[in-house]
């Protein structure tokens, strides 16, 4: 991962943050979220697909769920974030 690809997963960390809190989202954990974009990212998720996503997802579960199913369920432990 380049240090650019890097700097794009901040700032699609905070579209996801801001987006969730704007509804109201009672769970928000940075550095976990931030991981699981890594691991996306080291799995083959394109940087600029995960933008466009984050961009639409409305919580959680509709931007992550989706990610999870291409990649694998073991991208993230379900067990980490609550269902939205």
């Amino acid at each position: 991962m380049t240090p650019e690809d890097n700097k794009r997963l901040y700032y699609i960390r905070g579209i996801l943050r801001n987006r969730f809190e704007e509804r109201g989202a009672a769970y928000w954990d940075d550095e976990k979220a931030l991981r699981y974009l890594r691991n996306a990212v080291e799995r083959g998720a394109s940087v600029s697909d995960l933008e466009v996503h984050a961009k639409r997802a409305v919580n959680w579960s509709s931007f992550f769920n989706p990610i999870r199913d291409a990649l694998g369920d073991d991208l993230y432990d379900n067990s980490d974030f609550p269902s939205s």
